[in-house]
């Protein structure tokens, strides 16, 4: 066995969750919501799902049930987007794709170089939730929670320390994810657009030969293989969410909406905290994978960031507007200025 896959299996742990102390009599099964994710079974995504489900499921009246459908099968994230609307799904667990899919205003929080650490993201988490909540129901959506996938790298068959250097390589970007699409043209770094489902196979045919991904996802989807270099440089943060459609919603009994409420808020902190954990040991299972690091200087750093500032600003009252950008960046400044 490939021993990577071992570390990946230790990795990859059920996160514990809390159990209720008793059980109510149970009604028949009303309700059937059908949950999609791009996120494969094994990895600490599912495992959560699978336990947050299990939960609502026995501390609820018994009358809905949840069908989940992991790794994709039911298309990459705008797909299940539209599925989502069609009634053909009922919830979701999106990464940046998916959620600004629902919601292009919630583009705001992956901007590049928006945050230096995980806790200004728990920071703006929690102080903007209530916007969030509200823009998400305004296109029809009910904002369960706001995850993470994590900081992103970026990830090459050949070193590069520039955006010159990066751009002669085959850079990959998810079709249409708005962000990622600006930032590399900022950095003048033409990229080729593939959904999730087809980045491995794009990577072992050359294709493609350059990602951007958390370390989780790359070990998980197994990205790694057909990568030679890490350049360690947090691009960007990637939020995710927690959706459930405003109709499969109004159709649950205000008890059942409690219990689903929270249930997911209780357990998000920990599934990010395991995240993180995740993420990190990712990082180093890819490195004794034989993946070479590149480590920028400050200066090297600075020319990425400079480069691909202009998208904030680009994306501003188009995807998300200019106000909320400007009161995330304002709290930000009060955040870091109380650290200091």
């Amino acid at each position: 066995m490939n021993p990577l896959f071992v570390i990946a299996s230790t990795i990859f742990a059920i996160v514990p969750l809390a159990v209720p102390a008793a059980f109510k009599e149970k009604k028949p099964t009303r309700i059937i919501l059908k949950l999609g994710t791009l996120a494969p079974e094994g990895t600490t995504w599912v495992d959560s799902i699978k336990n947050i489900v299990y939960l609502a499921e026995e501390t609820g009246s018994g009358e809905v049930k949840t069908q989940i459908y992991t790794g994709g099968v039911m298309g990459d994230e705008p797909d299940m987007v539209r599925k989502l609307r069609l009634g053909q799904l009922h919830m979701g667990v999106f990464t940046v794709h998916g959620m600004t899919a629902i919601a292009p205003e919630a583009a705001v929080l992956e901007l590049p170089f928006l945050f230096d650490s995980s806790d200004e993201v728990d920071y703006i988490r929690g102080k903007f939730l209530p916007i969030f909540e509200k823009i998400f129901e305004k296109h029809g959506f009910i904002l369960l929670a706001i995850a993470e996938q994590g900081f992103v790298h970026i990830y090459t068959n050949e070193p590069a320390r520039t955006p010159e250097e990066l751009s002669r390589q085959k850079m990959w970007v998810w079709a249409d994810e708005p962000v990622a699409v600006q930032t590399f043209e900022a950095m003048d770094i033409k990229s080729i657009p593939l959904p999730v489902p087809e980045v491995l196979q794009g990577l072992r045919t050359g294709l493609i030969n350059a990602i951007y991904t958390s370390p989780l996802v790359c070990l998980s989807f197994q990205w790694f293989t057909g990568i030679k270099y890490i350049i360690e440089i947090n691009m960007r943060y990637e939020p995710g969410v927690v959706v459930i459609t405003k109709k499969a919603w109004d159709t649950l009994s205000p008890s059942d909406q409690k219990v689903i409420l929270n249930t997911v808020r209780q357990n998000i902190p920990g599934i990010i905290a395991q995240t993180r954990k995740d993420n990190k040991q990712s990082f180093e299972a890819i490195l004794q994978s034989g993946v070479k690091l590149i480590t920028l200087s400050p200066e090297e750093r600075e020319v990425f960031r400079s480069r691909a500032m202009s998208v904030w600003d680009n994306l501003a009252d188009n995807k998300y507007p200019r106000s909320l950008l400007e009161e995330i960046v304002k709290a930000l400044k009060e955040f870091r200025q109380k650290r200091r």
